[in-house]
Parts: structure tokens; sequence; C-alpha cells
């Protein structure tokens, strides 16, 4: 009789681990099962154009770059700071250089979309001719709604793949939801960082103003004359400083022609 209640138990135990294997594997299967589906939903959602954007506003990119010449580059300078001040704008980049027949400066203004066409048209006043105008816009509407909508999806998935994971058993599962997890989450910052550049580009128009005096040829010769007073000067300067520098060398020298002379005399 015990023989046979021990041989019951064994085959009692063996059928509840045959029984947690079949139910650990199911658990496993619907894990991996889960995954690939949500897998597949992405990839159908993120091929999915955007809806409808007829009533969606335009996302609109434009950038402008002007070039003219001034009788006074302090004056203009003046200007554009006033319209760069009145409509809200900033100074990105600003440069001033010179050659042979001009003076030129250089400044690139980002200015609020909804003033850039108010604060050209200030910055443009009493310019008679432009050797270049040139205004751009690009739409980057469906770009956009494209970056949205793929961010989004991106968003649910990660959502999701969290529940999973708290419903995950096994390690080798735990570990390859959490590998999906890190590259939803680069997939996630790629997006923000394009998002957020487009919007930053939509906000704010560049505007890039290259404006110069021409200098004539008898100025800039008067300009060269002086400069070469100026350098000859300092030349002779130089020359008199390498002579206190070497002081030493005078003094030695001096001594020996001294007793040289000396010794001559002697003889």
């Amino acid at each position: 009789m015990k023989n046979v209640l021990f041989i019951l138990t064994l085959f009692f135990l063996f059928a509840c681990n045959k029984a947690y294997e079949a139910s650990e594997e199911s658990a496993g299967l619907y894990t991996k099962d889960a995954m690939e589906n949500l897998k597949s939903t992405a990839e159908q959602t993120s091929e999915e154009k955007p809806a409808d954007n007829q009533a969606i506003e335009r996302k609109l990119i434009k950038t402008g770059n002007i070039e003219f010449e001034t009788k006074d580059l302090d004056k203009t300078a003046q200007r554009i700071n006033a319209a760069k001040k009145k409509y809200k704008a900033y100074a990105s980049n600003e440069n001033e250089y010179s050659s042979e027949n001009r003076l030129s400066r250089t400044i690139t203004l980002r200015i609020p979309a909804s003033n850039f066409d108010a604060a050209l048209a200030e910055i443009a006043e009493g310019v008679d001719h432009f050797d270049r105008k040139t205004i751009n816009v690009s739409d980057v509407t469906e770009e956009f709604l494209d970056v949205q909508a793929r961010l989004k999806t991106k968003k649910e998935l990660e959502l999701r793949y969290i529940q999973l994971l708290s419903k995950a058993q096994k390690v080798s599962e735990i570990l390859e939801i959490e590998r999906e997890l890190v590259t939803l989450r680069s997939d996630i910052e790629s997006f923000e960082g394009r998002l957020k550049y487009l919007e930053n580009q939509v906000s704010l128009s560049t505007l890039t103003i290259d404006y110069y005096k021409s200098i004539k040829q008898d100025n800039r010769f008067w300009a060269k004359v002086k400069s070469g007073f100026g350098n000859g000067w300092d030349f002779l300067l130089t020359i008199l400083l390498g002579i206190i520098n070497v002081w030493p060398v005078w003094i030695i020298g001096y001594a020996l022609f001294w007793m040289i002379r000396r010794i001559r005399a002697k003889k």
C-alpha cells in the first residue's frame, strides 16, 4: 500500500511540473506573439499617411538674403538695430571686413515669422538698389505632420512595451523587451529633436543682410600713405628695441676694442 501511495505521489508531482512548464511556455509564446503584434501594428501605423491636413495651419520656413550699398555704414547699422528691437528679433551672426574697394558688414537676424515682412520693409527703407534680394519659402507641413504621427506611434508603442514588460516571466523575454525599449527611446528622442528643429525654423524666419560702402581709390591711396608712416614708425621702434635688447653685446664689444687698442699702443 505504501508503495502505491509513493508511486501516486511521484506521478502527481510529475504531472504538476509538466503543467507548470506548459504554462510557462504558453506565457512565453504569448509574450513573443504580443511583441510581434506590436511591431506589426507599429509598422502599419508608421506607413499610414497623415489625415487630410487642409484645415491644419501650414508650416512654412521663410529665409531672406539682401545685399545693398550704403553711404553711411553706421546709420544703416542703427536702422537695422532699431528694426531688430522693434520686431523682437535677435542677431545670430555679425561680421565686418574690408577689401581694396569697399568696407562691408554682414548681420544675420532671426525674426518672428509674423514680423518678417514688416522688418524687411523697414530695413530696406531708403535703399535705391539691391545687388541681391532673395526670399525663399519652404513648406514643411507634410514633414511636420509625418514626424508628429511617427512620434505619437513610438510613444504609444513604448507604453505597450512597458505593460508587456510587467507580464514577462522569462529573463530572456525581459532582456528582449528592454532592448526594444532602448531602441524606441532612441527613436523618440530623434523624432523629438527633429520636431523641435522644425518648430524653431517655422517660428523664427532668417534674414541675412549684407551692406557695404565703396571706397574711392584716391582715399585708399592716402589711407595707404598714412598706414605707411605708421608702419615706418613701428619699424624704427623695433630697431631701437632690438639695439637695447642686445646691450650686453655692445659692452663686451667695446671692452674688447679697448683692450686690443691698449695692446697695440704698448707695442
